[in-house]
């Protein structure tokens, strides 16, 4: 959660500077979806982590949807963070081992 909240969580959108990438060209790397993975497309919108995303959902009174929005996605860290921290454990174990199987 640390790493999130400080800019240094080492999602494509933070990692980009290092090989000089613009930020249009951060794309997720974990799906299909041409998106940049930016920390709402982390947490709301990538596929990969849909079942994380829905036991966090499950946890709180906010609809999840399909793909969330920005309130929803502010709402979790003003008044759902240990859910929201939760569900960060799960998702970055459930890449380590889709990155290195």
């Amino acid at each position: 959660m640390a790493q999130l909240r400080s800019g240094i969580l080492p999602i494509r959108i933070e990692t980009g500077p290092f090989c000089k990438l613009p930020v249009e060209e951060r794309l997720c790397e974990m799906c299909n979806q041409g998106k940049v993975e930016d920390e709402f497309h982390f947490i709301m919108e990538c596929p990969l982590y849909h079942q994380e995303r829905q036991g966090m959902f499950e946890k709180t009174d906010i609809d999840g949807g399909a793909g969330g929005d920005r309130e929803n996605f502010q709402l979790l860290f003003k008044t759902h963070w240990r859910e929201v921290g939760a569900y960060l454990t799960a998702a970055w174990a459930k890449r380590r081992s889709t990155l290195f199987r």
